[in-house]
């Protein structure tokens, strides 16, 4: 079973503005374009991954269903990434498609004051992306709050791998993503005493 995402994007002051279209919605505007992406909408199966759902909401324009698949509220158990839905905006300053193809691939960046969350997504063969940080400012150090599918490495019961590294414009973050998977990302602004906590992001692949 399938989700099927259709995504508008329109010019407004400031960046890209995105929409989800809801089932049976009709757009009145003409000059529009829009990217379809399919995603697994069950996630009930033995090798379920739970880092889709958490890059998905940084795609959707109602990202709340995606959370849906931790289950209720009573069986969460501290799992660490859940971070990332609470440091999440709703409303963003610019919007980005930066890498994508249909049935393959999609990586998109969005930006809410000096913060960036970006989701990637694969296909069902997996695939090994990359994450081109020239976006970024030049000149600032972010720290880089990395949450991917960690199999059994990972103890928790979602087996989300949360990674920590320090980045900048100049860096290209390499991702090995699983069939059926994605990567989120966090990037913050740190200071030069912040930094000291964290290693500098080294080449390897997530």
């Amino acid at each position: 079973v399938y989700a099927l995402y259709l995504t508008r994007w329109g010019c407004h002051e400031g960046g890209v503005k995105t929409e989800h279209a809801e089932s049976g919605g009709v757009w009145k505007e003409k000059r529009c374009r829009y990217l379809v992406v399919c995603q697994p909408a069950c996630f009930a199966e033995a090798d379920a991954r739970i880092v889709p759902a958490v890059a998905q909401m940084g795609h959707c324009y109602s990202p709340l269903m995606t959370i849906f698949w931790y289950d209720r509220p009573q069986f969460y158990n501290g799992e660490p990434e859940i971070e990332w839905f609470e440091n999440l905006q709703t409303v963003f300053d610019e919007s980005h498609v930066l890498d994508g193809m249909p049935g393959k691939n999609i990586t998109m960046a969005r930006r809410k004051d000096k913060e960036w969350f970006v989701g990637m997504l694969t296909n069902n063969d997996g695939s090994d992306e990359t994450l081109d940080c020239s976006f970024l400012d030049k000149n600032q150090t972010y720290l880089a709050s990395i949450y991917t599918d960690g199999g059994e490495e990972v103890k928790t019961k979602t087996r989300v791998k949360c990674s920590y590294v320090l980045v900048g414009a100049e860096d290209v973050i390499k991702f090995t993503l699983k069939p059926r998977g994605g990567a989120a990302v966090r990037l913050v602004p740190v200071t030069e005493k912040e930094a000291k906590a964290y290693k500098k992001y080294g080449g390897e692949s997530f």
